[in-house]
């Protein structure tokens, strides 16, 4: 088997990236959404059955080590959408843990920390140029979209501390 790591960046904006241990993208996909709902009532919400297809694929010919960004409601969001980014961050462990993809949940400022040392810039750009220049072969223009994917930068940067920690695991 080959070894990969994944990255996952949870919510509707988020991504999932795995890497080769040669850090070769061997997948990276925009967090899949079913749209639902009409008029005021309208939201996408996280497509369970293609989250469990995708990760199952992950698990052809391949023994990945998977950080998955830790969930944390942020400043002035509402209590429906903290309420469904919990149901889907939820799903997303389940899906990992019932596929028995050996993972961990990684507070954002640990990875941030370790991937984005060193790298000039604020915010979300940092991300953007880290992944830019560790794997040059992922597309962060997905589609259409004309600025790069954040959600696929954070992805590709928890995959890449994702090889650092399984690096210290099996140092010990």
């Amino acid at each position: 088997m080959v070894r990969a790591y994944g990255g996952i960046d949870p919510g509707n904006q988020g991504a999932l990236v795995l890497l080769s241990e040669d850090f070769e993208v061997l997948d990276a996909q925009t967090m899949p959404l079913l749209d639902v709902g009409k008029g005021k009532s309208h939201r996408w919400v996280l497509h369970l059955s293609a989250v469990q297809e995708i990760l199952a694929s992950w698990c052809h010919g391949h023994a990945p080590f998977v950080a998955i960004e830790q969930s944390r409601p942020m400043p002035k969001q509402g209590v429906s959408s903290v309420f469904r980014y919990g149901q889907s961050y939820g799903a997303l462990l389940m899906a990992l843990c019932c596929l028995g993809l050996a993972h961990e949940v990684v507070p954002p400022l640990d990875w941030q920390r370790a991937t984005l040392r060193g790298i000039p810039g604020q915010g979300k750009a940092r991300a953007i140029l880290r992944a830019e220049q560790a794997v040059p072969a992922l597309d962060l223009l997905p589609g259409r979209k004309r600025t790069p994917h954040d959600g696929l930068a954070d992805a590709c940067c928890m995959a890449l501390y994702a090889a650092q920690l399984r690096g210290k695991k099996e140092a010990r």
